[in-house]
């Protein structure tokens, strides 16, 4: 999974029919973010639901157990290790059953594989941020702590736009690939609804 901007020449080479000639054509495309591939994706969602499981301190078979059709664990296993795609009616049955929002489980899932960050920004944890010890990171602590002061009884977690993200780290002084990752680590854990 690529996490570098980078710019590459695509050349393509193309005899023209009737002559025997070659012509080399070239282009730039900018890879800025090369997109995660199906089997990265699944992993990533497969990690989420696996975290999701595990905060809710449940089993496999616990889990199993709560969904309207029963399936074998070791499919479930599949599903958490990313190596068997799981279809959009499992995966909300199975986020249901946890009592976590599906969306947010999914938009979590391809923020952490760094999918359409451009397009979805990026969402952080603000308590997360405040127990990071980071010394470069001390300028988005204070932002945090703000933000928390400031809306004491909201979720606690702060959504950032792709040209917001690359604003605070101008701000910060800090490279945007780099930032970037950093604020990947702040992203929120699921939390069961309470039923």
């Amino acid at each position: 999974m690529a996490k570098h901007l980078r710019v590459s020449l695509i050349c393509t080479s193309v005899t023209l029919p009737g002559c025997g000639s070659t012509v080399r054509r070239g282009r730039l495309v900018d890879v800025d973010h090369v997109e995660a591939g199906d089997a990265e994706i699944a992993k990533a969602i497969g990690e989420e639901l696996r975290r999701a499981r595990d905060i809710a301190g449940w089993t496999r078979t616990e889990l199993i157990s709560r969904l309207p059709e029963e399936i074998h664990s070791q499919t479930l296993a599949g599903y958490e290790r990313g190596t068997i795609q799981c279809t959009i009616r499992r995966f909300v049955e199975i986020c249901r059953a946890m009592g976590v929002s599906a969306p947010d489980l999914l938009q979590w899932s391809m923020q952490r594989a760094e999918v359409d960050l451009r397009t979805t920004g990026l969402q952080i944890d603000l308590h997360a941020v405040l127990h990071d010890k980071q010394k470069r990171l001390l300028p988005l602590r204070r932002w945090a702590r703000k933000r928390l002061v400031e809306d004491p009884r909201g979720s606690g977690v702060a959504h950032l736009e792709w040209a917001v993200v690359h604003e605070m780290a101008t701000m910060f002084g800090i490279s945007r690939s780099q930032f970037v990752k950093d604020l990947i680590a702040f992203t929120p854990r699921p939390v069961p609804r309470r039923r």
